[in-house]
């Protein structure tokens, strides 16, 4: 048999199985990704093996809760206000940070030009 023919019915047998795989995929999208809904998790601070504390919002309520091996545990309910003004310049940090050097010396000359 010719060589070239077997490879072009392989490479079309690879195709239809990645289609396949595609489509599965974008039909089960929304059952395997979480849905965002009115509970989110907003920061995990692990303080050990299966032990941290995390911030949730559940609707516009902020609460900071203790996660352990088998428990979960409110230990107190924070100030929307502050919350978000935390995480906010918690973003805008990270944001900085992920700035390009280009761009860092741009600001730098700009400010200096002014």
């Amino acid at each position: 048999m010719d060589f070239g023919f077997e490879l072009l019915k392989a490479l079309l047998a690879l195709l239809f199985v990645l289609g396949v795989l595609a489509l599965v995929l974008k039909l089960v999208k929304g059952r395997i990704l979480p849905q965002r809904g009115i509970i989110e998790m907003l920061h995990y601070q692990p303080l050990g093996p299966k032990r941290g504390l995390a911030i949730v919002r559940v609707s516009q309520e902020y609460m900071l809760v203790g996660l352990g091996d088998e428990s979960v545990c409110l230990l107190t309910k924070l100030d929307a206000d502050r919350i978000e003004k935390e995480l906010n310049s918690m973003a805008a940090a990270k944001a900085a940070l992920q700035e390009s050097p280009m761009d860092r010396i741009r600001a730098l000359f700009g400010r200096r030009g002014k």
